[in-house]
C-alpha cells in the first residue's frame, strides 16, 4: 500500500491478493456451513428413526429377521 499526499492508494497486486484470499475464505466458510447443515439433518433423521424403532418395539411390532425365524418355531 502506498501513500501519496493525503490520499491512500492500494497497490493493484495487494488489492488482487486480498480479493482472492477473501473469496477463498468465504467459499471455505460456506462449504463448512453446508457440511454442518448436512450433519444436523443426518442427526435429526437418526433421532426420528430411533424414536420410531423404540415405539414399534414398545408396541411389539418390531421384529428382526433373525427373531422371526426363532418365533416361528
Amino acid at each position: 500500500m502506498g501513500c501519496r499526499g493525503n490520499v491512500t492508494v492500494f497497490d493493484h497486486q495487494e488489492k488482487d491478493w486480498h480479493e482472492k484470499n477473501s473469496s477463498e475464505f468465504f467459499e471455505s466458510l460456506f462449504e463448512r456451513a453446508d457440511a454442518i447443515e448436512r450433519e444436523v439433518v443426518a442427526t435429526r433423521r437418526c433421532e426420528v428413526l430411533t424414536q420410531a424403532m423404540l415405539g414399534k418395539e414398545f408396541r411389539g411390532e418390531f421384529v428382526t429377521a433373525g427373531m422371526a425365524d426363532i418365533t416361528a418355531i
